[in-house]
């Protein structure tokens, strides 16, 4: 498998010292936001953001219920547009809570 050729690829390399602890912590903390522990410490050392898997998971399921509604209302007759409107705005915004508050994490 050949990488993808990028305009700025990483070639340096930068080495920490840290203790099996601060190890182990850092490891958890990538895994909680489904990153490799070098993407996560690049995020968090130049204070990108980064986003818990709860998070994640939680926007992946509002958007497959959003799916799901627009499915039900293609095979439906008898829903009322007002009620699959006010259903799918009720899941972007609890989409849009989910986001601001792992932001603010």
């Amino acid at each position: 498998m050949a990488f993808a050729k990028v305009d700025n690829p990483k070639t340096e390399i930068c080495k920490l010292r840290v203790t099996k602890d601060e190890k182990a912590a850092l490891l958890i903390k990538a895994e909680e936001c489904s990153m490799p522990l070098s993407e996560y410490l690049l995020a968090a050392g130049l204070k990108r953001q980064t986003r818990g898997r709860a998070d994640v998971d939680a926007i992946n399921l509002l958007r497959e219920i959003a799916a799901g509604l627009k499915a039900l209302h293609e095979v439906a007759d008898d829903i009322h547009e007002e009620h699959l409107q006010r259903a799918l705005d009720e899941v972007v915004q609890a989409i849009q809570r989910v986001w601001s508050e792992g932001a603010r994490r």
